[in-house]
């Protein structure tokens, strides 16, 4: 903004100096006879109140125009996605401002130009350079007023939308303008997008929803039970508000973590490290010079995680003595999980389980072991692992505190029904204070 404001200001200051050099130059600089300049003076009047004369007549109809068209474009340019803001006034008035500016600059240059015609050719008397620098002091005048006037414009524009407008997107409306098809990559089929932000219904917005909580969720081995009572009392907490949960058992679940590990080994070894980053025999977009950077991990492998260390040196021995069987055997059940969960949100709007089924832990010291770095990366996946693979979507929600710690619990919905997740908890999130659970 400094660097703006500064180069701009000093911009003003230099087409200021060369207006001055161009005016400074005598009308009749060199000419003896009388009534030459006289002649002179009329000539440079003439053209000074044609141009002028000019400018009068089309700035009427520009500001016919400005005013018509900025009502247009605040009545036409208006983005669905934010319901609290009508980009189409700020729009509107930004064009205003930028056609005002314009036509300052337009006037400017004019004004100049013609101060400069006639003193341009009494300085080719004295010299063709003097002739030559005035003709270019008169014509930079224009180009550094409109250059360090559209700066400053455009400075001034952004630093009031700044303080007008909100800060920050909520997630939702964020995620509504991302949402779809980029175009780039195959994965992405039968893709269906919502006005996520035509779901959020406020502390109202739980009731009725059914929603089916896990029971498999809460049996994690290493399950912390004063998690799964804020979750239980989470759970109690959207029945107040008008909610209809019931307990379901998915046996599966139990076994997402186990299809997980395969596939995202394979994944992380053939993609992200062998691969370069890049899968193939994919239309994928190929970030060629991406795929370079990747490829230096070979000459700093030391460097990484013990984490990826390991999976990448499991990854390579089941490739090696197995091939892909894991991975595609891997796959192929998991298509039954998904039908798993399919089938009970036939009947229920959203599922619920606990996010982890721990607190936050501490990280791993400088000297910590090879065994409590792998332990810390992978013990929170429990009931998270099982919708990285079947790709429902899934949310989660702080639900409360405990010792100090926050726990949260997930909601998961339908495929694409990201709706429904965002209208439950915005719910939530309304009709509680969830650090005091």
């Amino acid at each position: 903004v400094a660097i703006i404001l500064v180069l701009s200001l000093f911009g003003l200051v230099v087409a200021f100096y060369y207006s001055r050099s161009v005016s400074r130059v005598a009308i009749d600089m060199g000419v003896e006879d009388a009534d030459t300049r006289g002649k002179l003076r009329k000539i440079h009047s003439a053209i000074a109140d044609g141009a002028m004369a000019f400018l009068k007549e089309e700035y009427k109809f520009m500001a016919i125009f400005m005013v018509l068209f900025g009502i247009v474009i605040a009545l036409l340019i208006d983005d669905q996605h934010t319901e609290n803001v009508n980009e189409g006034i700020y729009t509107a008035v930004a064009f205003i401002f930028g056609a005002i500016i314009s036509i300052a600059s337009g006037y400017i240059g004019m004004k100049i130009a013609t101060a400069g015609n006639v003193r341009t050719m009494v300085s080719a008397n004295q010299s063709l350079s003097s002739a030559f620098n005035l003709a270019l002091h008169s014509g930079a005048v224009m180009g550094f007023a409109l250059v360090s006037l559209a700066s400053l414009g455009m400075l001034l524009i952004y630093l009031g939308l700044k303080y007008v407008l909100p800060n920050d997107l909520p997630p939702h409306v964020l995620m509504e303008v991302i949402a779809g098809e980029d175009g780039y990559d195959p994965r992405q089929y039968n893709v269906k997008t919502a006005r996520y932000t035509q779901a959020l219904q406020g502390a109202k917005g739980l009731k009725g929803m059914k929603i089916g909580v896990i029971k498999e969720g809460y049996e994690a081995e290493n399950a912390e039970s004063d998690v799964n009572a804020k979750v239980r009392a989470a759970v109690k907490q959207l029945q107040s508000m008008g909610a209809k949960v019931k307990e379901v058992s998915i046996p599966m679940h139990a076994l997402g973590g186990v299809l997980w590990m395969p596939i995202g080994i394979e994944g992380l070894t053939q993609t992200m490290m062998h691969g370069d980053g890049y899968g193939v025999s994919r239309p994928d977009l190929y970030v060629t010079s991406l795929m370079d950077k990747h490829r230096g991990w070979r000459e700093r492998a030391d460097e990484m995680s013990e984490t990826t260390k390991l999976l990448t040196m499991f990854g390579t021995y089941i490739k090696k003595q197995h091939g892909s069987r894991y991975y595609g055997k891997a796959m192929n059940i998991t298509r039954l999980l998904t039908a798993a969960y399919d089938a009970v949100l036939a009947e229920y709007d959203l599922l619920l389980t606990p996010t982890t089924p721990i607190k936050s832990t501490p990280l791993p010291g400088p000297d910590a072991s090879r065994e409590e770095y792998v332990q810390r990366a992978l013990e929170m996946l429990y009931n998270t692992a099982p919708f990285d693979i079947t790709h429902h979507p899934a949310m989660a929600i702080p639900c409360g505190m405990s010792k100090g710690l926050p726990v949260s619990m997930q909601l998961i919905g339908k495929h694409f029904d990201e709706s429904t997740i965002y209208r439950a908890a915005h719910a939530f999130e309304q009709g509680t204070n969830w650090k005091k659970m």
